[in-house]
């Protein structure tokens, strides 16, 4: 390595001689030196021991790398100290590892600033590495210098070369100064002395604010490979500003600062030619250059906004290095001119104050403006591009032909604004070529008068093209100036706004030669607040520019206006657009062009029509809160954008969309309703956001998005469809085919209808245009519902079977279906039809084997004509599921094979339901009560049950052999069976009622239990077969000969063989009446003896067996026709009067109709049953009319909830002994028991207001008991009652007795009389029946009071044998032994009721004896504490009375007390646990029993 030392003189001569120069005028000077204290701890990261510079950031890879403070001269660096000085910063870096050090200045370099420091190295890198600088303005390199492997330093940043080339050791200073905003001047002193000063010139727009060390990857660590550096340095120059407005020249005009502008003081003397010092004219200062300033000035002259720089006094040109403006500066010296780079900044201005001359060059920012002031009669010369020019001649004179503005100011970037133009005119082309003004930004009239053509332009085309706003507020703008022009064209062509808020916008040309046309990219607003449009001018809206007028006029031009195709128009006026009167938003009188391949859009903020004059639009943009409102129907090329409000397109107009039209919604919407008019898609259209549209039709491919609803009609005409998405369909819409496809090639099914919720899932659906539709199409296994009604037009055909396509799932209506057209369904099992509305057939309809469910929640019809296909049924399954309101005819109905009522009432009207096949049923029914029900069934028919819901008008089995099983209770006005194949059968237990005609010509069953009533006037007609069956239960009989049964024949003609079912000999009796002693007359069952309708029979069988009474006749007896049975009341006491009659009805009898109606005067009002009771023994039960009550000695015979009585209904074909009254005398004359059909009833347990079992009411009886006799399972049961209208002689209240012989018996008597019911008056305080009872064998038996009714008093048992007294009511049961015989004076029954007269004390009240067994005088009065303390007061001395004594007993009449009463008051203390007793005092005749409550 070669080494070369650098003389120090020739050093220190160099450093000398630069500041020499530059020595004068600094203002700020910042320095950093490795000797400065705060480097004696070392030199760190962060540290900072200068000022004007930022703390150093130093940073190294590891350890091979680092800094230190160092002497370059000492023997291991090898180099000189010598200006570096012996203490300076140092780097080293090797083996790869790199160091760095970055410092930063607080302010970046301005122009003047200079930058010096001293920087030192001995040895090259060797192989690796690299060392040097870099001086930066952030990141970027802008100057800096580099070793690598030789003796080479290269310099880099924005120019790159090389800066020394010869090895020394000399430390090299580097000095930098920025000469201008664009430039900086380099010098370093080489190592090798000998080699000279590097020097550069560098090109920079950008201020260096850092410097950035390095050095690494030495190829060894000797110390000769590192480098030094010290001595920072930067200068800045002085800095003058304005201080008072003045002279140039003028010291007082200006201040100084020397430090950087920090602090200012007053200058001393005005500034001069100092080298690159910034001179300041402020805001509200102007300045007037007023001496020679021309000798090699470099300061900068900076013109603050709002500060002026004029020449006023000028000695001769101004020289400078920069002139930077943001006020003014004003050329208003005609001989003198600045001298130096003018840059006019955003807002400054340059001032021509001058006539004609050359505007000087100058640098115009975006922003500048060059302002015309002196002009009185030539136009200034100008070349270049002007940012805004402003026209202020206030002295220009009246004559206006000037040189043409457009050659001089052509290219003007900003806005060109004429504000005055004296007494002349401003005016761009002037001659008759063509010529073309351009202004960049806006053309401002705010006075003056400017027009694009002049007088000498007759032939050409004049233009002025103004790429900003048009705003005028006065003056006078005219396209063209002269009248007497006539040919060429004066034309405002603007891509801005145009405002017009004053002055006149006039022509005065011919007309068609002034025109403006609105030729922007884009929007354009037009605003016309002020001023007047005139004369005819001619206004065009070009293709690709939008007029947006909000609520302005276009007026007052008699010209035209014409909206080009590809333009567009804005507007907020509430008439829209019109074509000839003076209202909308264009009212020039000429004509009126709106090209329909125009954009529109309708902006208001109040309701907007859109006028006549929009017929249509390429795109249509409604965006008024307050709605827009189509005047007539329109065409829409692109595009319907609903931004706000709502647009009603009304009931009668229609928008065509043509191919690839579309619509699309943000915030608004179309009218509700029908104001949303109706869109033809005339081809492939889509609709994005949420649209409620109302009728749409379409004939191409439409995507009608994820939101779009139709609230009226969507109609599918030939060639639409839905693409992709389909609408959601509101209640009540209709999506129509309309496609006019033939039924070999019917239209399928698709996206419009692709499911059953949210889109795609129709409301109405209907068929016209002779449209054939395949619902298969696309998916035959999915079930495909209309939310309301389907509608079939004429023509139309809905098919659920097209060639392969059959449904195997139903098509679901939850509206109406109506068919004037044809409907088929699948030929695939499941391929039905489901309502929810009402089903109507006009046309065709094919139901091919499958179901139609009704399924509605309200009520449903089935109407019209109702025609099959291929049968003349119309239904082949009939499914009912109607929850609420049920399914009815309007016209009559056919099934062919099954009617499923699964929910609902079917009801027929006055209509024929025929049904040919089965009837299921879950819980609904059918309501016949009007029509008829006509049975075809082949197959045999059992009806579930309750399938009717009320009476049936006619029921019909016409045809089919299968029989018809009915298994409800039902009631029939007319039944009709045909010969052979009306088979009718009434299930059993079941209640059949007639109360029409029947009409038998068939066979009619009547099953065991089930009864016939009929309660028509008219006989029936003879003919097919009655059967009635009844099941005889012959096991355990109490004979050999099996169990008795008394029974007659319901139907006439019967054979006794019946009851031979086997031909055994059971016998068969009858009580033969009608002779001196009645008696039994016994029959051979099997000897075919005609039983006697009415008459009763004793049949014996021994075996079960069900009979069956058939015949053609079975018993009817209409009021006209009653039923007579003779009965007989021979002079035999002996039986006398009874007969053994029988019900001849299939039906229940009611004995209290039978007595009371035709039979009173003649029977008594007691009926007689012998029956079976539990055990199998024969017994009587007895019913009585009059008192409404029965025994219940065995059960079986209209059973109530409180037990088995006998009612006043006789079943069927039940024998009973009736006995003819006192009344009737005996002989041998028949007096005839009347019967009709009045008298007919179906039983139950509450029928007809009866109610079985016990009267409750207090005047019915206020006393009851029904008491029984009873022995193991064995009991004879009799009855006692108080009864107001009763009496205590034998009446129709009561009953006489049937004995059984062997049994216990219990009855009371009157007279000779042996009564099962007794009724006795009520008006005795105290009734005392004695009861009689019959005991075959001695033993012990139970007195129970089976029901008992006390309204207030006592019932109570009275056993004189036993001395015990016992309360029924509280202990029903009395067990005692009897030895066998007729008991008749040991029981009694007593009947105690309330004495109001007696005022009670105590807990409860008094009763006595009955009034003729009371001796008059004396009262007696009982009372108890509750605790057994009894005290008994009378008014009589006992002493003195016949007897005197008193017993009480507890409610099982035991007997706890029996004493004399002594004195007027007696006390008792009883003894006895808590319970009732009673207190009986006996005085003097009287007799009181009280009821007292013991609580120990």
């Amino acid at each position: 390595m070669k080494t070369n030392s650098l003389s120090a003189l020739r050093a220190l001569f160099c450093c000398v001689f630069f500041f020499g120069i530059i020595g004068s005028g600094w203002g700020q000077t910042f320095t950093d030196n490795a000797s400065n204290s705060t480097y004696s701890g070392g030199w760190n990261n962060s540290s900072n021991g200068g000022n004007g510079f930022q703390a150093w950031g130093l940073s190294s890879d590891g350890v091979n790398a680092g800094r230190f403070i160092g002497n370059p001269a000492d023997a291991n660096y090898g180099m000189s100290s010598s200006g570096i000085g012996s203490t300076a910063f140092g780097l080293f870096g090797h083996t790869g590892q790199y160091s760095y050090a970055l410092r930063s200045f607080n302010t970046s370099m301005g122009i003047g600033d200079i930058l010096t420091f001293h920087w030192s190295m001995n040895w090259d890198c060797g192989s690796s590495g690299s060392k040097g600088w870099e001086l930066r303005s952030g990141s970027t390199n802008i100057f800096g210098v580099t070793n690598t492997n030789s003796s080479t330093i290269s310099y880099n940043g924005v120019s790159t070369g090389t800066a020394s080339s010869n090895y020394g050791t000399s430390a090299m200073l580097v000095t930098i100064q920025r000469i201008s905003s664009t430039q900086y001047s380099v010098s370093m002193t080489r190592r090798n002395t000998a080699d000279g000063t590097f020097t550069a010139t560098i090109n920079s727009t950008s201020a260096i604010d850092n410097i950035r060390i390095f050095i690494g990857s030495q190829q060894t660590n000797e110390g000769q490979r590192n480098f030094f550096f010290n001595n920072f340095q930067i200068q800045k120059p002085d800095q003058y500003r304005s201080r008072a407005s003045g002279n140039w020249s003028s010291s007082g005009t200006w201040e100084i600062s020397t430090d950087g502008g920090t602090t200012w003081s007053n200058a001393s003397s005005a500034p001069g030619s100092t080298l690159y010092s910034t001179i300041s004219i402020r805001n509200g200062h102007t300045v007037s250059q007023n001496q020679n300033y021309t000798a090699g000035s470099n300061n900068n002259i900076v013109i603050e906004s709002g500060g002026i720089l004029d020449m006023t006094g000028a000695l001769g040109d101004f020289q400078f290095n920069t002139m930077a403006v943001s006020g003014s500066v004003v050329r208003n010296h005609a001989t003198h001119n600045y001298v130096g780079a003018i840059t006019v900044n955003n807002g400054g201005i340059y001032v021509h104050a001058l006539n004609g001359e050359t505007i000087q060059s100058v640098t115009w920012n975006s922003g500048s403006t060059l302002e015309v002031t002196g002009v009185t009669n030539q136009i200034p010369t100008a070349t270049g591009t002007f940012q805004n020019v402003l026209w202020n001649c206030t002295n220009q004179g009246v004559v206006d032909t000037w040189s043409a503005l457009e050659t001089n100011f052509n290219n003007v970037n900003g806005n060109f604004t004429v504000q005055n133009t004296g007494a002349g005119s401003l005016i761009i082309g002037n001659t008759a070529t063509n010529r073309t003004m351009t202004v960049g930004g806006d053309l401002i009239i705010s006075g003056g008068a400017l027009a694009i053509k002049g007088a000498g332009a007759s032939a050409g085309d004049i233009k002025l093209v103004v790429n900003g706003n048009y705003n005028q507020s006065s003056g006078i703008f005219r396209p063209s100036r002269r009248v007497a022009i006539s040919t060429g064209t004066a034309v405002l062509e603007l891509k801005g706004n145009f405002l017009l808020s004053g002055g006149t916008f006039e022509n005065s040309s011919a007309a068609g030669l002034g025109s403006v046309l609105f030729a922007k990219t884009g929007t354009q607003v037009y605003t016309k607040t002020g001023g007047t449009i005139s004369s005819a001018i001619n206004f065009t809206v070009n293709a690709g520019s939008t007029l947006s007028m909000a609520t302005n006029v276009l007026d007052g031009s008699t010209g035209t206006f014409t909206l080009s195709s590809g333009g567009g128009l804005e507007t907020a006026h509430v008439s829209g657009i019109t074509l000839t009167d003076a209202s909308g938003s264009i009212q020039v009188s000429g004509s009126r062009t709106y090209n329909t391949g125009a954009n529109y859009t309708f902006n208001g903020s109040s309701a907007q029509s859109t006028g006549n004059g929009f017929t249509g639009a390429n795109n249509l943009t409604i965006n008024n809160a307050a709605g827009v409102t189509l005047t007539s129907s329109a065409s829409l090329a692109g595009t319907l954008t609903l931004t706000s409000g709502t647009f009603t397109v009304g009931s009668g107009n229609t928008i065509t969309v043509a191919n690839n039209g579309s619509i699309t919604q943000s915030s608004g919407s179309l009218a509700s309703g029908t104001g949303a008019g109706t869109f033809t898609f005339s081809g492939t259209g889509t609709v994005s956001g949420t649209i409620g549209f109302n009728n749409v039709n379409i004939a191409g491919g439409v995507n009608f998005g994820s939101a779009s609803t139709i609230n009226g009609t969507l109609t599918i005409n030939a060639g639409g469809f839905v693409n992709t998405n389909a609408p959601t369909y509101a209640s009540g819409s209709t999506l129509k085919y309309n496609t006019g496809s033939v039924a070999s090639s019917a239209y399928g099914r698709s996206d419009e209808w692709n499911s059953t919720s949210g889109s795609g899932y129709p409301f109405h659906v209907q068929l016209s245009g002779n449209t054939w539709f395949d619902l298969g199409n696309g998916g035959t296994s999915t079930l495909r519902q209309i939310g309301g009604s389907l509608t079939i037009d004429a023509g139309s055909g809905f098919l659920l079977d097209f060639n392969t396509n059959d449904m195997s799932q139903p098509l679901v209506v939850l509206g109406n279906v109506l068919i004037n057209g044809t409907l088929s369904l699948s030929d695939a099992l499941g391929g039905g039809l489901k309502v929810s509305g009402n089903f109507t057939n006009n046309g065709t309809f094919n139901p091919k084997g499958r179901t139609v469910e009704f399924t509605g929640s309200s009520a449903q019809t089935i109407a019209g004509s109702l025609n099959g296909v291929g049968t003349s049924d119309n239904f082949y399954y009939l499914t009912i599921s109607n929850t609420s309101g049920g399914l009815s005819l309007n016209s009559s109905v056919a099934i062919t094979n099954t009617l499923n009522l699964n929910t609902g009432i079917f009801d027929i009207g006055s209509n024929t339901l025929t049904n040919g096949g089965t009837i299921t049923k879950t819980s609904g029914s059918i309501d016949a009560d009007a029509g008829t029900v006509a049975f075809t069934n082949a197959s045999n028919l059992s009806l579930p049950t309750t399938v009717f819901s009320g009476s049936i008008a006619t029921l019909s089995k016409t045809s089919g052999a299968g029989t018809l099983t009915i298994n409800d209770n039902c009631s029939i006005t007319n039944l009709n069976t045909t010969a052979s194949t009306g088979a009718v059968i009434l299930a059993a237990d079941k209640q059949l009622t007639v109360t029409g005609t029947l009409t038998n010509n068939g066979t009619l069953t009547l099953e065991n239990g089930a009864t016939l009533l009929q309660t028509g006037s008219t006989a029936n007609a003879v003919g097919g077969t009655y059967n009635v069956k009844q099941v005889i239960d012959g096991s355990g009989g109490a004979t050999p000969n099996g169990r008795g049964w008394y029974m007659g024949s319901p139907v006439s003609g019967a054979s006794s063989n019946l009851f031979a079912p086997s031909g055994s000999g059971n016998k068969i009796f009858h009580w033969e009446a009608n002779q001196s002693s009645p008696a039994w007359v016994q029959h051979i069952a099997n000897e075919g003896a005609t039983l006697v309708v009415g008459k009763g029979y004793a049949v014996r069988i021994g075996e079960t067996s069900t009979i069956t009474f058939s015949s053609s006749t079975i018993n009817n007896a209409p009021s006209s026709t009653p039923i007579t049975i003779p009965c007989y009341k021979q002079t035999s006491t002996t039986y006398q009067g009874y007969n053994l009659v029988c019900n001849p009805f299939p039906s229940y009898l009611d004995w209290n109709d039978v007595w009371t109606n035709t039979n009173a005067s003649n029977f008594e009002s007691t009926i007689y049953y012998r029956v079976a009771n539990g055990s199998n023994v024969m017994v009587f039960d007895t019913y009585n009319a009059l008192n409404g009550q029965g025994t219940a000695n065995t059960s079986g015979l209209g059973s109530n909830s409180s037990g088995s009585y006998a009612t006043r209904y006789i079943p069927p074909m039940q024998a009973f002994w009736v006995k003819l009254g006192s009344s009737v005398a005996a002989s041998s004359n028949a007096v005839n028991l009347t019967l009709n059909n009045s008298m007919r009833d179906h039983y139950t347990s509450v029928a007809s207001g009866w109610t079985a079992g016990l009267k409750s009411t207090a005047q019915d009886f206020p006393m009851f008991l029904r008491l029984n006799i009873e022995q193991g399972s064995f009991k004879d049961q009799m009855l006692v009652f108080l009864k107001q209208q009763a009496s205590s002689q034998y009446d129709a209240y009561d009953s006489e007795k049937m004995f059984l012989s062997g049994y216990p018996q219990v009855y009371t008597k009157v007279g000779t009389r042996k009564l099962v019911f007794n009724g006795l008056n009520s008006n005795k305080k105290i009734t005392v029946i004695p009861v009689i009872v019959d005991i075959p064998t001695s033993g012990v038996f139970t007195f129970r009071a089976d029901e008992f009714n006390v309204e207030d008093g006592l019932i109570l048992l009275e056993d004189k044998q036993e001395g015990i007294t016992q309360d029924l009511t509280i202990n029903d049961v009395y067990t005692f032994y009897a030895d066998a015989g007729t008991i008749s004076n040991r029981f009694f029954i007593r009947f105690h009721q309330l004495d109001p007269s007696i005022t009670a004390q105590g807990p409860s009240n008094s009763w006595v004896q009955d009034e003729n067994e009371i001796n008059e005088g004396g009262s007696i009065v009982v009372a108890t504490n509750g605790r057994g303390k009894v005290t008994i007061q009378q008014d009589i001395d006992p002493l003195a009375s016949k007897e005197s004594h008193v017993v009480i007993r507890d409610a099982a009449g035991r007997e706890f007390l029996r004493d004399k009463l002594s004195g007027i008051e007696s006390i008792f203390q009883l003894n006895v646990p808590s319970g009732v007793y009673f207190v009986e005092v006996q005085l003097n005749g009287q007799v009181e029993v009280k009821k007292i409550f013991v609580q120990q």
